[in-house]
């Protein structure tokens, strides 16, 4: 397994906002508002580079 570690690009917050909502969603009905991670503005951040991205790969190899 490999973690890479780049900086988002125009559209990524969309993909961004997807994972932060899996991640956080579960907490709504708990906490009986959306927790603050859900009301961030990531497509500012990666404007201000204050954002990255982690792509998790798997090698194979055959022996």
């Amino acid at each position: 397994m490999q973690i890479r570690e780049r900086r988002p690009v125009e559209g990524d917050d969309a993909r961004i906002r997807e994972i932060v909502a899996a991640a956080y969603g579960v907490y709504v009905g708990r906490i009986g508002r959306r927790p603050a991670p859900m009301n961030d503005d990531y497509a500012a951040r990666i404007r201000q580079r204050q954002a990255f991205v982690a792509r998790i790969t798997s090698s194979e190899s055959s022996c």
